[in-house]
């Protein structure tokens, strides 16, 4: 014991250990960051415990369709009552570490005012493939095979199609619908404006107002480097515009602790008047659809009723799946998409 204790106390009078302990507090400095980063980009998954039918009491069927870049994606299609005449189809995506099953809430009330509605899996969610999520980037090709596995479908392809997401889902659908014209309309729930301010707002979540704002910038960039994408280009602020003159509805909760309800007055001052903002008193993070469930149910079929009308017949539909050009992304767009994926 004696001797062991001599051999510390050299250890620690060394003129080496000054250089040795600095060295450990850099890698430790450099490694948790590193750590925290790979965590965010491959977080546990979350699987459905539950179904349309067994939750809602629901028709359904599983479908399956693959990504641009390979990875397959599973979804639920609930079709509309069989008594009625379908209103239009809407993709309903989820949010970060979320699933389907997180969406049926909103499936539930939109079947019963007479529309489909498809209900994907991001990649790295559930039950879809792929090891790595990308907030927005890889997502957004997941939401486009999503579209494409709707036009391949002769008594889908002529409806109205509507994107409806939660959080980073209400990204995607932004930034996806911003490249494709066939859609008509896009309900938008807490998105953010830039991925960079929605990674500042989850670490002061986690460790505070005063950690979380200095923590935060070392993980991003560590992330943006895994990702091969600045966080500031996933920026549905930037692209709203392009949605227009098509209509957005905008919905925030104005207790919003992980997406700060200045993100939805951000897009909200990009758009060139298309958008709606519907601001919920008391509400967290996508928890409107919960706190004031028929007002929220009221306010978005009030929302598509204004869009289609009773006939539909002036909103647009899809475009064929030969009509490549209306679909396709702009090359630079699908060159970051393809370089942040696995």
């Amino acid at each position: 014991m004696k001797q062991k204790s001599t051999e510390i106390r050299e250890f620690l009078s060394s003129p080496y250990f000054p250089y040795i302990a600095g060295a450990t507090a850099l890698g430790l400095c450099a490694a948790v960051p590193a750590a925290a980063a790979w965590l965010f980009l491959h977080p546990p998954r979350a699987f459905n415990r539950t179904n349309p039918r067994a939750g809602r009491g629901l028709p359904y069927d599983r479908v399956r369709f693959t990504s641009a870049d390979g990875t397959r994606i599973r979804a639920w299609h609930i079709p509309a009552p069989t008594e009625t005449r379908p209103r239009g189809i809407v993709i309903v995506c989820h949010g970060y570490t979320g699933n389907r099953a997180t969406m049926l809430p909103y499936a539930d009330f939109l079947h019963h005012a007479g529309y489909v509605t498809l209900l994907p899996e991001f990649r790295a969610h559930g039950w879809s493939g792929g090891s790595r999520i990308s907030f927005g980037i890889g997502e957004s090709l997941d939401l486009r095979a999503a579209i494409e596995w709707v036009q391949g479908h002769e008594e889908l392809r002529h409806l109205p199609l509507i994107l409806l997401g939660e959080s980073m889902g209400a990204a995607v659908v932004l930034l996806v619908a911003a490249e494709i014209p066939g859609v008509c309309a896009v309900i938008a729930d807490s998105p953010y404006a830039r991925f960079d301010i929605a990674v500042e707002g989850r670490f002061i979540t986690m460790m505070g107002e005063k950690v979380g704002p200095r923590v935060a910038p070392f993980v991003r960039r560590i992330g943006e480097r895994m990702l091969g994408i600045r966080s500031e280009d996933i920026a549905p602020e930037l692209v709203v515009g392009r949605v227009a003159p098509r209509p957005v509805l905008l919905i925030q909760g104005l207790a919003d602790r992980l997406i700060h309800p200045r993100n939805a007055h951000r897009i909200l001052n990009a758009a060139p008047g298309n958008v709606t903002l519907w601001e919920v008193p008391d509400a967290d993070h996508v928890m409107s659809v919960y706190l004031v469930k028929e007002e929220y149910a009221r306010r978005v079929l009030a929302f598509l009723d204004d869009v289609l009308g009773d006939s539909s017949a002036e909103c647009s539909c899809p475009p064929e799946p030969g009509d490549r050009d209306e679909i396709q992304i702009s090359e630079t767009a699908r060159s970051i998409m393809l370089r942040a994926t696995d």
